[in-house]
């Protein structure tokens, strides 16, 4: 009997960091969970387009063949030279050989589909060499390099799909041109690595007291997600708790830099230290233990937020969290297990109150912290198996 020839799928990775996720990275780490999902439910034969890193030799699927772009020392340099030139005439130094060789090699391939996380500059380089069906996967809002609205046009004129995180994207989008073809596709999380553990007490190996109110802080250290607004917050709280901010995550990822904004959270938390707490950058597999020293997550972000997995992971692990009314934030944050704090004028001020209430009161922490968790486990959207038959179904369709 003939074998039935399964849907062949090209998915582009971001281009920026290699996927699988083994630099980090939320966008790869969602291609990584619809690759393993693939593996178990297998609906298609997929080709990984990545950008190479070493360590991918390590990684092998069934029904994934990983296709890493390698650029050598030669092309690098002739790459510098062209943004080079791109500068001195006023461009934006956007020139990347990598996508040009991606190109090249997708071109030689026969695809049913081709799906393209989240680089614009990709999905322009890819529709302009193949006469294939085309689904754009937006996790980002407008910006002024590769997310510009003219690209969001020309994205929406000739994807056959565009998926993105939130209702909050869908309607960024859709204030640029009526898009028909935009579908939500809420980001997920793997359940299984945001369990309790009973047996690591990690308070204990941050030298964090076991009568301390810890309020948590993931993701990057930049201007735009509010950390300075935080821990002026914290300053704020009106508290006889021994309170703590514990702070995960640096600039980028894994890479921690002394730049003019990390000075200006060093000028703040004077006469504070014994309160706060860097962590730097954690591996996602070691994340669920440093949730588990948080008694609430905070989510300060002053621009808009896309979607929000700090959130969701936070839900999963059971906290209450306070969240700015950012983007898709409010999509997932109810005010059964949290707070959403508009961003005006009083934001440090309301942060601090929001804060002060949950810390203050240990029965509305657990109450909070439970109605997160339902929601997490009752939310199916969230868990990365639901999220690949979603991924599924929206771009068969």
């Amino acid at each position: 009997m003939e074998e039935i020839r399964k849907t062949k799928i090209a998915i582009v990775s971001t281009m920026n960091l290699p996927t699988p996720a083994i630099r980090g990275g939320a966008v790869e780490t969602l291609t990584t969970h619809l690759i393993e999902e693939n593996e178990k439910q297998i609906n298609f034969d997929i080709d990984l387009y990545t950008i190479y890193d070493e360590k991918l030799k390590e990684y092998s699927y069934q029904k994934t063949t990983i296709i890493p772009i390698k650029v050598n020392l030669m092309e690098k340099w002739f790459q510098k030279l062209i943004n080079l030139k791109n500068r001195l005439f006023g461009k934006l130094p956007t020139y990347n050989i990598s996508y040009t060789k991606l190109a090249r090699k997708i071109k030689k391939q026969v695809y049913d589909l081709i799906v393209i996380e989240n680089n614009m500059f990709v999905y322009k380089i890819v529709q302009r060499n193949v006469a294939v069906p085309l689904v754009y996967h937006i996790h980002n809002d407008f910006n002024e390099v590769d997310k510009t609205k003219e690209n969001y046009k020309q994205v929406a004129q000739t994807a056959k799909k565009i998926l993105t995180v939130s209702n909050y994207i869908k309607n960024r989008c859709n204030s640029v041109i009526d898009m028909k073809n935009v579908e939500v596709l809420y980001n997920c999380i793997d359940d299984q690595k945001y369990q309790k553990s009973d047996t690591i007490n990690m308070r204990s190996k941050y030298q964090i007291e076991d009568n301390a109110i810890v309020v948590g802080y993931v993701g990057r250290i930049t201007q735009e997600k509010g950390i300075l607004e935080l821990i002026k917050a914290i300053k704020k709280v009106k508290t006889e708790k021994n309170i703590k901010l514990l702070i995960v995550g640096a600039q980028w990822y894994s890479a921690l830099i002394i730049d003019d904004y990390m000075k200006q959270i060093a000028e703040e938390i004077k006469g504070i230290e014994d309160k706060i707490i860097f962590l730097g950058y954690i591996e996602q597999e070691n994340m669920a233990n440093i949730y588990e020293i948080m008694d609430i997550v905070a989510v300060p972000s002053l621009c808009e937020e896309a979607f929000g997995c700090v959130a969701i992971e936070a839900m999963a692990m059971g906290k209450p969290v306070v969240v700015a009314e950012s983007g898709g934030l409010p999509e997932i944050v109810k005010e059964s297990f949290g707070f959403v704090i508009p961003k005006d004028e009083k934001f440090t001020e309301n942060l601090a109150k929001k804060l002060e209430i949950l810390i203050n009161d240990e029965e509305l922490r657990k109450e909070y912290g439970k109605q997160a968790k339902d929601e997490f486990e009752n939310n199916k959207d969230y868990h990365k198996e639901q999220y690949f038959r979603n991924f599924v179904d929206l771009i068969s369709k």
